[in-house]
């Protein structure tokens, strides 16, 4: 595994990546959002709904609209790979 502050090599083990969220640049622009404020996301799915909270956004050029959580997550809501998420609050970091 390689990042900015080097890398590790591992024999066995799993990374479990924080929920984020990704926006091209225009994208962003249109929600006021900018890369690395924290977001609270509204989801609905099959009879579930709820909130998550403090969820990062990522913009990029390369970047297009797209809600990233794990399985877990999703199945807690009953979410399928065609469920729309509100973005309902709009934080700056600390």
């Amino acid at each position: 595994m390689v990042g900015p502050k080097g890398y590790v090599i591992l024999e066995r083990g799993v990374i479990i990546a924080k929920t984020h969220l990704h926006l091209s640049t225009a994208e962003a622009a249109q929600r006021a959002i900018q890369d690395k404020d924290l977001v609270d996301i509204y989801v609905k799915g099959n009879g579930k709904a709820g909130c998550m909270f403090d969820i990062l956004a990522r913009v990029g050029d390369a970047y297009a609209l797209d809600l990233h959580l794990d399985t877990d997550e999703a199945n807690a809501f009953a979410l399928d790979n065609d469920a729309k998420a509100l973005i309902i609050k709009i934080k700056k970091p600390i």
